[in-house]
């Protein structure tokens, strides 16, 4: 299911309009392979709609999934979906908070995608839109 889309010449609202009326999947592990391993795109959002991140990437699948979704499977790994996630719906960022907030996610988050020539070509056209970090 590779999503393409020129964002040449569209405005950030039109790009989070086009973005949001993508197919989603269910952020789970076992639908990483619906995911392509290129640059794009992406949001991760509540089923309901609301919107907990959106992101930029070289690699849309190790970004989704192994950066948000695993890396909070420890005490050491760091993962900003999860920590959200312990802060809006467990008020806590506590390690034992983690494991609930992962199982949270793949009950409750669904991804979106748009696949792009590079992550550089939308650095290049979304600067303006984000800035730097």
């Amino acid at each position: 299911m590779t999503q393409n889309l020129c964002l040449c010449h569209l405005q950030s609202d039109e790009i989070a309009r086009q973005l949001m009326s993508l197919d989603a999947v269910a952020l789970s592990p076992e639908n990483s392979n619906k995911v392509p391993d290129h640059a794009g795109l992406y949001a991760i959002h509540e089923r309901s709609g609301e919107c907990l991140w959106i992101g930029h990437t070289n690699d849309l699948r190790d970004r989704i999934f192994n950066q948000h979704y695993n890396q909070g499977r420890d005490e050491s790994a760091q993962s900003d979906l999860i920590r959200v996630v312990q802060e809006k719906k467990f008020k806590s960022t506590r390690p034992d908070t983690r494991a609930m907030a992962q199982e949270w996610i793949r009950e409750n988050c669904v991804i979106r995608w748009f696949v792009l020539a590079s992550e550089r070509e939308l650095r290049k056209h979304l600067k303006p839109i984000w800035g730097k970090r």
